[in-house]
């Protein structure tokens, strides 16, 4: 049995723009992309409306993009929250910043 992942750990094409338009908002940002199945990036940041600095997973889709199996099961066990984005807006938004 091969423990070699089904899918190629690979950015998606709006992480770039997610993570520098983060950062411009003043979030720290680790890019946890390279590291099989973790969400992509983990940011954080001011949230507005709880008035506290909050760490967020974010899993980064595109439009046509689509959880994998080991995604999804990630975010199930994992004991915080998650979100899953294919915008910078949505994740401001997360924060109360949108």
């Amino acid at each position: 049995m091969s423990n070699k992942p089904r899918y190629a750990t690979q950015r998606d094409a709006n992480q770039a723009e997610i993570t520098a338009g983060l950062r411009a908002c003043g979030h720290h940002v680790w890019d946890a992309s390279p590291y099989f199945e973790t969400p992509d990036i983990f940011t954080w940041g001011y949230n507005a409306r709880l008035g506290l600095w909050l760490i967020r997973g974010v899993e980064i889709k595109t439009d046509e993009g689509d959880l994998t199996p080991g995604q999804e099961q990630f975010i199930a066990t994992w004991p915080g929250a998650i979100l899953v984005a294919r915008t910078l807006e949505e994740v401001l938004a997360d924060f109360g910043q949108g």
